[in-house]
């Protein structure tokens, strides 16, 4: 009873072990979308690199082999993105992503689009003035990001997860050790975190398929496989069955918010029963949070 996939859906894997995705998806029409998806984030990171998966992500616009000193930025510019809305990246506990949105699906623009994600995915040129830079920009960051909000996560992340590294490695880092990353370490985190056979490329858009691949292998075949096998390492979490509460008080949420979470270790979706209990799942929160909702609402206004 596994799921069938999209039949409109190609996958690929080239010689290095890197896997391509690509979905012909002609609405809206002209438009195509990249995707650049590594596994590597912040649970790769050791004590003293805390924050560098982060760091690393702001400097891969910086410098490169075929856009130096900033001007990735500006050449995508050029042809209308728009940083942050067209040209983005984000870093999780596992993984590191950078998107591109392309304006047309011209086989000269979708080649700019992939030059500029492999180099960074293995062409990137770290330097110190690049670290500095992105150093201050990651710091401000942070401070920007603390906060109730902020508090309430970490917190929460303790609790569910006690002892394993998903408490105690948020993806933003630590001050301290932002301050101490040296340019060796994050050429070091870079050389051994980006992997050919870590990484998949998704390519959604109005293209035809036949048409990309080679494109795709023009950019990432001279990406060499390290000789070691890639390792994910043990996150440390523990299973438990007992049932625990948490209650946060926090002066600056003036709301209250209740939420249930279930631990759980199996993957969910690859199979029919898997997708009916995750929708049937889905189904019951929308209706207990809905009428959670009115029941507060209803307090409200009899109190009014």
């Amino acid at each position: 009873d596994v799921i069938p996939p999209d039949p409109a859906l190609q996958a690929h894997q080239l010689d290095n072990g890197m896997r391509v995705w690509i979905r012909p998806n002609a609405n809206p029409p002209g438009r195509v979308y990249l995707w650049l998806r590594i596994a590597t984030g912040s649970l790769n990171e050791t004590e003293s690199e805390r924050g560098l998966a982060h760091l690393l992500e702001h400097m891969a616009f910086r410098n490169s082999t075929n856009f130096p000193s900033g001007t990735m930025v500006t050449r995508f510019e050029e042809i209308g993105l728009r940083p942050g809305a067209h040209q983005n990246a984000f870093t999780g506990h596992e993984h590191t992503t950078y998107t591109i949105t392309l304006p047309n699906a011209r086989p000269e623009t979708i080649k700019q689009g992939l030059l500029a994600l492999s180099d960074i995915a293995y062409r990137l040129e770290l330097n110190q003035q690049a670290l500095d830079l992105e150093r201050a920009i990651v710091l401000e960051e942070a401070r920007l990001r603390q906060g109730p909000e902020q508090r309430i996560g970490e917190r929460m992340r303790a609790f569910l997860l006690p002892g394993s590294r998903y408490s105690d490695r948020a993806p933003v880092g630590t001050e301290a050790a932002i301050r101490g990353i040296t340019l060796p370490a994050v050429q070091d985190f870079y050389q051994r975190g980006y992997r050919s056979d870590k990484t998949a490329l998704v390519v959604v858009g109005d293209v035809a398929p036949e048409a990309v691949l080679p494109l795709v292998r023009a950019q990432f075949d001279g990406w060499k496989k390290p000789a070691e096998v890639a390792t994910s390492g043990d996150a440390g979490v523990v299973r438990y069955r007992d049932t625990r509460a948490l209650v946060i008080t926090e002066p600056e949420i003036v709301k209250a918010r209740v939420r249930l979470t279930r631990l759980v270790t199996e993957p969910t979706g690859y199979t029919v029963s898997d997708l009916r209990r995750t929708m049937i799942q889905m189904i019951a929160e929308s209706a207990i949070a809905r009428r959670l909702y009115q029941l507060t609402t209803e307090r409200k206004v009899a109190a009014e």
